[in-house]
């Protein structure tokens, strides 16, 4: 912004300089300058300024779109006469405000116009007659409805709302559809169930306090008038149909009939036959049929064969059974170590019948049990080397045999001195002899 030959005092400028900004938008103010002074009282300026109005909204009907508005370039005048201050703003060619960027043009959103929306009525018939009734001059009748019909366009497309309106909307409309027309005639038909018994009760089976019985059905019973004539057909249906109505005949009553004649059957055994099965196996047992008559007291005896012959005899029955369990067999464990180390000792072993915890069921084993020791010798023990020995018994050397009695351990113990003595003495008379290309020892 500047000012060119300015001729008139400081304080006209000044004034005419705030009285113009009391006007201008900011905006505007910064893109005006004052290019001419024509007068001592005049100062004229060029600006760019936005349009008083946008352009129109380039939308449809309820659709969003644009509206724009221009800068156009304005002169502004200001003028000073016997103290007051005038401002005067006239549209101006483009090439005076050029030593000015133009602004860019302004845009802001906007909405078009509401839709145009129209209202008008119809007759709604509906597609379905109702059903013809029975009888003669019958009609059959539908609906015929006068419908308030609101249409508006709408940026996905003509949106339609109904509502039902009063007849006397649409009297301006065509002659409505008819609601009624007549029927061909159809018999009318009335159905009920009935409960049906036979009166006669069929004959009494034989024997006292018998029951007699019979069939109690439920009937449905269709009436056709037509043309004042009326036709019944009965026919037996579910009985379910009947359970609402009272008074149900009787199914059963008690009779007393003729005495029975007695009845011969076959009958089963009541106990089965010893088992085929070795012990401790799967064998089979069988169960025969016998005949027997039951009498009108219902008494169940037995009696020949031959009483029913007329009738078949079913097959023996038959079923698997287990063998009696066989005897129990004695078991042993493992010998146990000789219970010395050298000489003559014994070993043991168990030996049980059934459970080995205990000696309970030992005599349920028939057999004699097997033996619980037996005799061992692992090796001779040595001989004692003490020569000073003592018999424990005087008469010790009468015994003949030595040779034998001194091998036993008991015999040594108590008749040291003499075994040990007649050691040495064999060993005195040891020789040696040839005898057929053999030397033989004698001791």
């Amino acid at each position: 912004m500047y000012f060119e030959s300015i001729h008139f005092s400081l304080d006209v400028v000044k004034f005419s300089f705030l009285e113009h900004r009391s006007n201008i938008p900011r905006s505007s103010l910064e893109l005006a300058y004052f290019p001419l002074r024509q007068a001592e009282d005049t100062i004229r300026s060029f600006r760019w300024a936005p349009t008083e109005n946008y352009s129109p909204c380039n939308a449809t009907c309820g659709q969003a779109g644009k509206q724009t508005r221009t800068y156009i370039c304005e002169q502004v005048t200001f003028r000073r006469t016997t103290g007051k201050a005038e401002e005067v703003i006239e549209r101006s060619d483009d090439q005076f405000c050029a030593k000015a960027e133009k602004p860019e043009t302004e845009t802001k959103a906007c909405i078009g116009d509401p839709c145009p929306v129209t209202t008008y009525f119809q007759w709604l018939v509906s597609e379905t007659w109702s059903d013809c009734p029975c009888g003669e001059d019958s009609k059959q009748t539908r609906n015929v409805t006068c419908q308030k019909v609101t249409s508006e366009k709408t940026s996905g497309g003509e949106v339609k709302t109904r509502e039902n309106a009063d007849s006397f909307k649409c009297k301006k409309l065509s002659r409505k559809p008819e609601t009624s027309r007549p029927c061909p005639s159809l018999p009318c038909q009335s159905i009920h169930f009935q409960w049906y018994a036979p009166e006669v009760w069929p004959d009494c089976p034989c024997g006292k306090n018998s029951t007699q019985t019979r069939n109690v059905t439920c009937q449905k019973i269709t009436t056709t008038k037509m043309s004042g004539k009326k036709k019944e057909t009965v026919e037996e249906t579910d009985l379910v149909n009947c359970d609402r109505l009272l008074g149900k005949p009787a199914i059963s009553r008690l009779c007393h009939g003729l005495p029975c004649p007695p009845i011969y059957k076959w009958h089963a055994t009541d106990k089965w036959g010893e088992c085929k099965a070795a012990c401790g196996l799967t064998g089979k047992q069988i169960r025969l049929y016998s005949c027997k008559e039951t009498s009108q007291n219902g008494q169940v005896v037995d009696v020949k064969r031959n009483q029913c012959k007329h009738i078949s005899k079913p097959n023996a029955e038959s079923k698997s059974c287990e063998g009696p369990p066989c005897p129990l067999q004695w078991s042993i464990g493992f010998w146990s170590q000789c219970s010395v180390s050298c000489g003559m000792g014994k070993r043991y072993r168990k030996v049980y019948c059934g459970d080995p915890e205990t000696d309970k069921d030992d005599f349920l084993c028939k057999n004699d049990p097997p033996a619980t020791s037996k005799k061992c010798v692992l090796k001779a023990c040595p001989e004692l080397q003490d020569e000073n020995c003592t018999d424990m018994y005087s008469f010790c050397s009468a015994y003949r045999a030595l040779r034998f009695r001194c091998k036993r351990s008991r015999f040594r113990r108590k008749c040291c001195k003499t075994c040990s003595d007649d050691k040495r003495s064999m060993k005195r008379k040891k020789t040696s002899v040839r005898q057929r290309g053999m030397w033989r020892y004698f001791r």
